[in-house]
């Protein structure tokens, strides 16, 4: 993202181990300027304030719904006022003919312990988290749309 939009300012937020790698590829890629990595765990900690929007790619469906709760909280509480957060990563869409070619990914990832929510959990899920204004962006591929909520007041 930073690469393809110079004016965006990018944090990273991943744990501590992740830092060194990370670094090496901000640098590599010369963005070193504009991309901090923020070494944390989620789980542990509120998250850094100051950022408009964050983005949850191929996050939740790592998660139960419980922890994926108090990870969709922090971002909440972190986010202004009419900030948003915006989650792409895999979800059932409704269409037999697309979630079927979902089935086997969606083997894989229980052997793993993930699981795909359906777009209307993930959307459910932000407004227990107290996100309003939930709506779907469709985005290609069609089984990894965007799912995006408001921070309300």
């Amino acid at each position: 993202l930073a690469a393809e939009h110079p004016t965006l300012r990018v944090g990273i937020l991943d744990l501590a181990a992740v830092e060194p790698q990370a670094r090496t590829r901000i640098d590599a890629a010369g963005l070193g300027d504009r991309v901090s990595f923020i070494a944390g765990d989620f789980l542990e900690r509120p998250l850094p304030e100051g950022w408009s929007t964050m983005l949850l790619h191929r996050v939740l469906w790592d998660w139960p719904d419980e922890p994926a709760l108090v990870l969709l909280g922090r971002i909440r509480d972190a986010l202004p006022p009419g900030g948003r957060v915006l989650v792409v990563e895999g979800m059932w869409s409704g269409d037999p003919t697309v979630d079927r070619v979902l089935n086997a990914f969606h083997l894989y990832m229980c052997l793993g312990g993930f699981r795909l929510r359906s777009k209307a959990e993930v959307k459910a899920l932000l407004i227990r988290a107290g996100f309003g204004d939930v709506q779907e962006i469709p985005v290609l591929p069609i089984f990894m749309p965007m799912v995006i909520g408001t921070r309300i007041g």
